[in-house]
């Protein structure tokens, strides 16, 4: 029997039906047993009471059947990706309830968080089978990619258990291959309330989980072909974040779900080899390097400096330094975000724990302050706000004067930091505390700061992720619609910004906590200066409103999830090029609300801004998820994609 290889993602999550909420007690092989070939491991992970994950290690040669079991009966969806390593083309895939009591909920409609479809273009889903059976179609998995999928289900059974049935349509046999795919709790970290309303459906996870199909992967635009060129150089075993070169000359690619991890890279044919687990304990989105030593910004909130005094490429090891000089940052909706050094000065991004500056309800997508659940998970999300940590550009002035001893970098009057309402809305460390060896704020006022990049003359900028909301047209934007909901008219969303940062700046974002608090938020403070985004973001338009082209922008784009950057000092490079700075853009396709013309867009790209204009080029479009960008010392610009686990690199075309 010919086999048919296929690696099945699941995350799920449970959503309360009156008071009840149901967690997920397992997910493993379904029945009947070694029916749809064999799971070598399945591994179930709690995120919370009412989140997990699945890895699956797996060689299918007939359809897959794969257990869910819950506390009890509740709606339940899953989101995930089918991943064809097969060696032919999948035209379709079904999904088939085959146990239990349990019918598919909303059918195709990427904006209902709840209901059964992708968002992939092209694929749509029809149901049949009395509700139990889904099949997808319309598209092309080609060997390599996957298909998006959500899943939402009606479990009425008891206990709440229902096994499903995945079935790739595979028009030819494939060769048997063996895969491994593992999604860790990490997309939080990636979450700018940026994709589909489905980021609602699991936000926790939606990011890591969105994978869209790229059978030719990326390609250089048109526009730039003749003098640019685009290959991929390695492959990561993690979900890369940021990228930084450290002192040993590896490359180390910091990973959502597996830490850092360092490569040997060889400038001179644009290889990685030998990758080495540098710190697996720690898993974040940002790092940097001082001197001797790995600064990693972390999940928990927390920056840690580690040493490699053997030089065995493995950080914090016994005898070696690991120390969280920074402590309690509080986390939510965002996280602490990608890290520069300049000088002996750390910079960092920190994202806001709520989805929209404000407090009460609907303003937290995971979180809520007052015993319920996020928006996305069916509460109400109320939460305290944010606290003065959160959305900021923060900096530790001089890194030798923090010393090697938990905390030692924290700026909180609250000791120890632990998460309160007093220490969100009235602990004012964070800008009244003073200190070359502490974390204070240097510029407040922004949303979610995510991508850090320096240019040649030591400046600091970085990428500012805006909500989904509409503009005032007087610098100011609006609430958004309750659970992050997408509006009916694209073109009078705010777009994403990409600011110069500036000592003591306002980025005009709103903070209803800080606001009039934090002289840096109070324009009638001394030194208050009002920083604007270098590329168009809509704030100020009045009118008329046009519809952003990802292909033609004018600025970054609404709903673009700007992410990493970096400035690329080569030599040869287009005169239009020289000098910008390169920007990653993911967001899976979205659609305007009922109501408006029905517009879509789609971020996949890599983009350059001219820093003296805000004029916005693509460079390269095909990504499946670019995150982070670094030049290297050999010319090349490199581009990691946190969903293609791949690194690519530009180069400039030798004439």
């Amino acid at each position: 029997m010919w086999q048919r290889p296929l690696c099945v993602l699941l995350a799920a999550t449970a959503m309360a039906v009156g008071p009840a909420v149901a967690g997920i007690v397992s997910i493993g092989p379904g029945s009947p047993p070694g029916t749809g070939g064999t799971i070598l491991s399945a591994e179930i992970t709690p995120g919370d009471a009412t989140s997990a994950f699945l890895n699956l290690d797996l060689i299918a040669d007939a359809p897959l059947f794969v257990a869910i079991a819950t506390s009890n009966p509740s709606s339940i969806a899953t989101y995930g990706s089918a991943v064809n390593d097969s060696g032919s083309a999948w035209s379709g895939f079904t999904v088939r309830v085959v146990d239990g009591a349990a019918t598919f909920l909303a059918l195709d409609d990427p904006n209902d968080p709840y209901g059964s479809y992708s968002d992939l273009p092209g694929w749509t889903v029809a149901l049949s089978g009395d509700g139990r059976t889904l099949t997808f179609s319309g598209g092309r998995i080609a060997p390599g990619a996957s298909l998006d999928e959500v899943l939402g289900l009606s479990v009425a059974g008891t206990p709440g258990a229902v096994t499903l049935a995945f079935t790739p349509v595979v028009p030819e046999p494939g060769a048997a291959v063996l895969c491994l795919l593992a999604l860790a709790w990490v997309a939080r970290a990636l979450r700018r309330a940026r994709g589909r309303t489905a980021a609602t459906l699991l936000p926790a996870l939606a990011a890591a989980a969105a994978l869209p199909a790229q059978a030719a992967g990326p390609q250089v635009v048109p526009d730039w072909q003749a003098q640019l060129a685009i290959t991929p150089v390695g492959s990561v075993a993690g979900l890369p974040t940021q990228m930084a070169f450290g002192p040993d000359g590896r490359l180390y690619v910091m990973t959502a779900d597996h830490g850092p991890i360092g490569f040997t890279w060889d400038a001179a044919t644009a290889t990685l080899s030998s990758p080495v687990s540098a710190a697996p304990a720690i898993h974040g989105l940002g790092i940097a390097f001082h001197g001797p030593h790995m600064y990693l910004s972390a999940l928990d909130g927390s920056i840690h400096k580690l040493s490699d005094t053997n030089g065995n490429g493995v950080w914090g090891e016994p005898g070696e330094l690991d120390v969280a000089i920074v402590t309690g940052l509080p986390q939510g909706d965002h996280d602490t975000d990608q890290m520069q050094v300049v000088g002996n000065a750390l910079y960092v991004g920190i994202g806001r724990r709520t989805i929209n500056g404000h407090s009460g309800a609907w303003t937290g997508q995971l979180i809520d302050d007052f015993g319920g659940n996020g928006f996305a998970r069916g509460g109400l999300g109320r939460t305290w706000g944010d606290s003065a940590y959160n959305g900021v550009i923060a900096w530790i002035p001089d890194l030798r004067a923090v010393a090697d001893t938990p905390a030692s970098a924290n700026a909180w009057n609250t000791t120890p930091p632990t998460l309160t309402q007093a220490l969100v809305q009235h602990d004012t460390g964070p800008f009244t505390l003073h200190g070359a060896g502490r974390l204070v704020v240097h510029s407040a006022g922004s949303r979610n700061p995510f991508g850090l990049c320096v240019d040649a003359a030591h400046a600091l900028y970085f990428t500012n992720n805006f909500n989904r909301t509409v503009t005032l047209g007087n610098g100011e934007a609006g609430f958004g619609l309750r659970g992050d909901r997408l509006d009916a008219d694209f073109s009078r969303d705010v777009q994403d910004q990409f600011f110069k940062a500036s000592p003591g700046a306002d980025y005009g974002y709103t903070d209803v906590n800080w606001r009039g608090v934090n002289p840096m938020l109070t324009p009638t403070a001394d030194g208050y200066h009002r920083v604007r985004s270098l590329t168009f973001d809509n704030l100020f338009n009045r009118g008329p409103y046009v519809l952003h082209d990802p292909a033609h922008p004018d600025g970054l784009g609404p709903s673009s999830s700007a992410d990493g950057c970096a400035f690329w000092p080569a030599t040869g490079l287009p005169a239009t090029l020289r000098a910008n700075a390169f920007i990653a853009r993911f967001n899976g396709k979205i659609t305007e609300a009922a109501g408006g013309a029905g517009a879509s867009l789609t971020y996949a790209d890599l983009v350059a801004v001219d820093v003296a204009t805000g004029h916005v080029r693509q460079v390269a479009a095909g990504f499946s998820h670019p995150l982070a960008v670094l030049a290297e010392p050999g010319g090349r610009l490199l581009v990691a994609d946190y969903g293609a686990r791949q690194i690519y690199a530009i180069s400039i075309v030798a004439h």
